[in-house]
C-alpha cells in the first residue's frame, strides 16, 4: 500500500524510525522486567554492539503502538499551536550547519539562543545514525562529516578541531543574536580544560559569561555512569551568556583571588557538608560555577584540568553510595557549627549502620563532641535535634540514617 499524502507519510516515517530503536540486533533487554523493557546500546553506551541474548520484538505491535502515541501527541500539540505554526515563517527548520548560520539567519535578527552542542569526544552522533540514514533513505555527505563539530568520529577529528569548529559556531550565532540578547549552552565534560576552551571561544566571539544554572537528570541512561559513578558525570550545567551588555561582567582573565585548588577545596567541602556527602556531579556542578565567577578556571585547568585527581587527594570516595566524604572527618573551613554537627550526626549513622552497629543517642553526643574539637561547640540537646533531623529509631533505643521511602529496620 502506497502512502501519497507527503504529511501522512513523513508522520508514518517517523513512527518507522522510533520503532527501528527497539527492532534491531542492538536492543538490551532489561534484566527481571519484561523483554520489551529496555533501550538500542546505541542510547545507553553510544555504540554499536549487538547484544548477547538478542530479543526479537513483535514488529507489528511495536509500530503500531509508535503510531497510536504518536497521534497522541499530534492531537495534543495540534491543540497547543493551533494555526500558529506557519513554514518558514513562525518556524524556520534546516539541515544545516552552526558554522553557517549566516546563510539562512539574518545578522541581529535572533532574540535568544539556546544550544546543547557535542561534549567533545562523548558521541560520535553521524557515525551513530548509520542504521537510521540506512533505512530512511538519507545521506550522510562528505561536507555534513566535515562541519560536524565533535573530536573523533569517522574522520577522526582532534580536540582541535573540535574547539575551532565550535568557536565558529559560537561566531555565527553571536552575528545572528540582537545586541543585549541571550545565550545559553548546556554542556558537560568532566575535564575543565573543555569548559576554559569553550568559555574562552565565547568571549573571543563577543559574548560576555553572566551565570550558570544546575540542569540535573532524573533518571541516569548512560551505562559508563552506572558502571564508572567516580569518573563519569551526569546533568549538565547550562551557562548564560548575553551579548555583549553593558551591565554584565564579563568572566576574569587576570585571576587574582587565590589558589584554585584551595576555593575547589572549599567549595567541595561546603557541598558535602550541606549534602550530607556529594557525587562527583554534584561537586563538579558547585565547582565550575565557582572557578568561572572567580576567574580561576583557566588556573586550573592548566594545572589540573580533572577534578576526580584533586578529589582524590583531600576526600574520600564511598562505592557503595557514589558520594564523596571528608577525610578522617576533619573540616577545615568554615561553617556553622550546626551544619557540621548534622554532617558528623549523618555520617556516624551511615558508618554504623554499615558496619551492623547502630548507635543510642548517648554514643552519638559524645561521638560528636570528639568530632567539633576544631569546629566549636554543641550542646547535647541540639544534637539530639540532629539526630531526630536526619535519623531514625525504630526500636526506640537505636539509631539508623533516616532514607526516603525506604522504612528503616534494625539488623
Amino acid at each position: 500500500m502506497e502512502c501519497r499524502d507527503t504529511r501522512q507519510r513523513d508522520l508514518l516515517r517517523l513512527a518507522f524510525s522510533a520503532t527501528l530503536v527497539r527492532i534491531n540486533r542492538t536492543f538490551l533487554s532489561a534484566k527481571n522486567r519484561r523483554e520489551s523493557r529496555g533501550g538500542s546500546a546505541v542510547f545507553s553506551i553510544y555504540r554499536y554492539k549487538v547484544a548477547k541474548r538478542p530479543v526479537e520484538l513483535p514488529l507489528w505491535t511495536q509500530f503500531a503502538t509508535r503510531v497510536e502515541r504518536l497521534l497522541e501527541a499530534k492531537r495534543e500539540t495540534n491543540e497547543l499551536i493551533g494555526d500558529y505554526y506557519r513554514d518558514d515563517v513562525t518556524a524556520l527548520f534546516r539541515h544545516a550547519s552552526a558554522t553557517r548560520l549566516l546563510d539562512f539567519l539574518k545578522p541581529r535578527s535572533v532574540d535568544y539562543i539556546y544550544t546543547d552542542p557535542p561534549y567533545g569526544g562523548h558521541i560520535a552522533y553521524l557515525d551513530l545514525t548509520t542504521m537510521w540514514s540506512a533505512w530512511l533513505g538519507l545521506d550522510i555527505t562528505p561536507d555534513d562529516r566535515a562541519q560536524e563539530v565533535i573530536e573523533g568520529g569517522e574522520l577522526r577529528k582532534t580536540r582541535g578541531d573540535y574547539q575551532a569548529l565550535l568557536a565558529q559556531s559560537l561566531a555565527q550565532m553571536h552575528e545572528v543574536l540582537k545586541p543585549g540578547a541571550w545565550m545559553s549552552i548546556v554542556f558537560a565534560h568532566r575535564d575543565t580544560t573543555y569548559w576554559d576552551a569553550l568559555v574562552d571561544a565565547c568571549a573571543a566571539a563577543g559574548f560576555q559569561y553572566a551565570n550558570t544554572v544546575v540542569q540535573p537528570v532524573g533518571v541516569v541512561w548512560s551505562m559508563h555512569k552506572k558502571k564508572n559513578p567516580l569518573r563519569v558525570l551526569s546533568g549538565e550545567l547550562v551557562l548564560n551568556f548575553r551579548n555583549s551588555p553593558s551591565t554584565v561582567v564579563a568572566v576574569k582573565r587576570a585571576p587574582d583571588q587565590g589558589e584554585p585548588v584551595q576555593i575547589v577545596r572549599e567549595t567541595c567541602e561546603a557541598e558535602i557538608i550541606r549534602s550530607l556527602g556529594a557525587t562527583t556531579e554534584e561537586l563538579h556542578h558547585a565547582v565550575v560555577p565557582r572557578l568561572l565567577g572567580a576567574g580561576l578556571l583557566r588556573a586550573f585547568s592548566k594545572e589540573h584540568g580533572d577534578l576526580v585527581g584533586v578529589l582524590e587527594s583531600h576526600f574520600v570516595f564511598e562505592p557503595a553510595s557514589g558520594k564523596w566524604h571528608i577525610a578522617d572527618g576533619t573540616v577545615r573551613g568554615r561553617f556553622v557549627t550546626r551544619d557540621i554537627a548534622r554532617y558528623h550526626v549523618a555520617r556516624l549513622l551511615a558508618l554504623r549502620r554499615d558496619e551492623a552497629r547502630p548507635v543510642n543517642e548517648a554514643e552519638v553526643c559524645r561521638q560528636v563532641h570528639l568530632a567539633l574539637r576544631l569546629n566549636g561547640s554543641l550542646d547535647d540537646k541540639a544534637i539530639a535535634q540532629l539526630l531526630r533531623e536526619v535519623g531514625v529509631c525504630p526500636d526506640g533505643s537505636h539509631w539508623l540514617p533516616r532514607t526516603e521511602g525506604v522504612q528503616a529496620q534494625l539488623f
